[in-house]
């Protein structure tokens, strides 16, 4: 993996992804980023390069920390650019698959819900959240979404992909990139300025 400065704004090609990736050279340097400039930078590549239109444009935040994500880039989106893209957001706890063991979570609430604000048949639809890990959270905000209808296209927007995907998913736009062991776990701070913190776990959680 190419290492490079944190919010670095280099463009690499040839990997099918359309942003300017951002890297960290260690895990340790996680809980030093500053996560709203993070966000920043992958709102400014979103609007560069995914939006066309606020007739045909739909941003997902899936819930928790990608529905914060998902509401900081459409305030940018709108104040910087003066673009008027819907905004929806998912509750995934009843489509994973492994919901008969972990139930709803301890990160669920009573405010946690799905909610799409517009028909989505035909629309293009970005999915954006906080951890992409196994992909199984992914692949539930899918299913989700053909309950809804079917989109024109959807892409997956995240601010850490941390590797050790399960499923063949890939995000098409990445703040930051690095390599997690299994122990691990990465969680963001949902008060802003926000921020994410690591910690060791003694056995595998592998629940993104």
């Amino acid at each position: 993996m190419r290492q490079c400065q944190a919010m670095a704004n280099k463009h690499e090609s040839g990997d099918g992804n359309n942003m300017d990736k951002t890297q960290i050279r260690s895990a340790n340097e996680l809980p030093s980023l500053n996560i709203p400039e993070v966000i920043g930078t992958l709102s400014e590549n979103i609007a560069r390069d995914w939006l066309q239109s606020s007739e045909t444009d739909i941003l997902v935040g899936i819930h928790r920390g990608g529905a914060i994500i998902a509401a900081e880039i459409h305030q940018q989106l709108q104040q910087k650019h003066g673009l008027q893209t819907a905004l929806g957001t998912l509750d995934i706890n009843l489509y994973r698959d492994d919901f008969d063991q972990r139930g709803f979570g301890a990160s669920s609430n009573a405010n946690q819900v799905s909610y799409l604000p517009a028909a989505i048949d035909g629309k293009r639809v970005l999915m954006i959240d906080d951890v992409l890990y196994s992909g199984r959270s992914t692949r539930a905000a899918v299913n989700i979404l053909f309950d809804y209808g079917r989109p024109l296209s959807i892409s997956l927007a995240v601010l850490l992909d941390r590797g050790g995907r399960e499923l063949p998913i890939a995000a098409d736009f990445v703040a930051i990139r690095t390599e997690l062991a299994a122990t691990q776990r990465v969680k963001m701070d949902l008060e802003s300025p926000y921020s994410l913190s690591l910690r060791n776990e003694p056995a595998p959680n592998r629940d993104r």
